[in-house]
């Protein structure tokens, strides 16, 4: 087997993998991750967006290939290797001659080259659809991203809007500091029992520099190609809580309580991030004590 050929493999056995996977998880309830049943999670988002939830029911997972950070299920987008030495495939045994360091090859003339990275023809990140959450509840760094005006929203959601679904799962991101390998390793652990997750398990990891976000994600694998899918849900029962920027006006304040109380029976709250009541909040006190003399 040449170098095209193992890449041409490669290609049909992704593709088979993945056909299998959706076929194997087209049944299967949804996986959560043990810590996050029957809690809540928060999502963050504009004006729009919570009126769309609101008044459509339903919860809106684009394709993440709209997800606006690059590197976002970074693993789906690696190149294809070339098996190692080390390697127990027994199929591989006839190309490992063309391998060094996974990089390099040597051509007839002795000489090294630098082999192109090759990565798949076929767009697996299609088939996945999600969308992110919180368990932070009321965050600086999260409200200065989605809030930039002033006026945000962060929803306070039941992590039970997923249990009717199926071939998806719930689950905090691994992040991961340095090579993405590292971050591969950790996650494998929390999905070692689920060998049938093979493919959305790799929407799980995340660059360290974003662990501040404390990010939830539910993704979903599905057979359709299209632009997004929805879940429709109750919101009386799914929707928690309902907090505005700090920062927010009295009068949009107003317009979220006016909307939370016809729509989901409960009262919208400002956050106290930065409240003056520092003493309501604590029920500290200091006292001063004089020197003795």
């Amino acid at each position: 087997m040449d170098l095209n050929e193992y890449y041409e493999n490669q290609e049909k056995l992704a593709i088979e993998s993945l056909t299998n996977e959706l076929d194997m998880l087209e049944n299967e309830e949804v996986f959560i991750e043990d810590k996050l049943k029957n809690t809540i999670i928060y999502k963050y988002m504009n004006l729009e967006h919570f009126l769309y939830i609101v008044l459509n029911k339903n919860i809106y997972l684009p394709c993440v290939k709209k997800w606006a950070d690059k590197y976002e299920i970074s693993e789906a987008k690696l190149p294809v290797g070339i098996p190692h030495d080390d390697d127990d495939d027994d199929d591989n045994n006839n190309i490992k001659n063309l391998d060094f360091f996974n990089i390099f090859h040597i051509e007839g003339n002795g000489r090294l080259k630098i082999r192109e990275p090759y990565y798949l023809k076929y767009d697996i990140l299609q088939h996945f659809y999600g969308s992110c959450f919180s368990l932070n509840k009321d965050s600086d760094s999260l409200w200065r991203i989605y809030s930039k005006n002033n006026d945000g929203i962060v929803v306070g959601l039941d992590s039970n809007f997923c249990t009717n679904e199926k071939s998806a799962a719930l689950f905090s991101v691994v992040y991961y500091d340095g090579k993405i390998t590292d971050g591969i390793k950790e996650r494998e652990v929390l999905f070692k029992d689920k060998v049938k997750y093979r493919f959305i398990r790799i929407g799980f990891l995340k660059r360290g520099y974003f662990r501040h976000e404390n990010e939830v994600r539910f993704l979903k694998l599905s057979k359709v190609v299209t632009d997004h899918l929805i879940i429709n849900i109750d919101i009386q029962k799914i929707v928690k809580s309902v907090i505005v920027n700090p920062f927010s006006s009295e009068e949009f304040y107003n317009i979220v309580n006016n909307i939370c109380m016809k729509e989901l029976s409960i009262k919208a709250e400002k956050s106290s991030l930065y409240s003056n009541d520092l003493y309501d909040k604590t029920n500290a006190t200091i006292i001063y004590r004089g020197s003795k003399t």
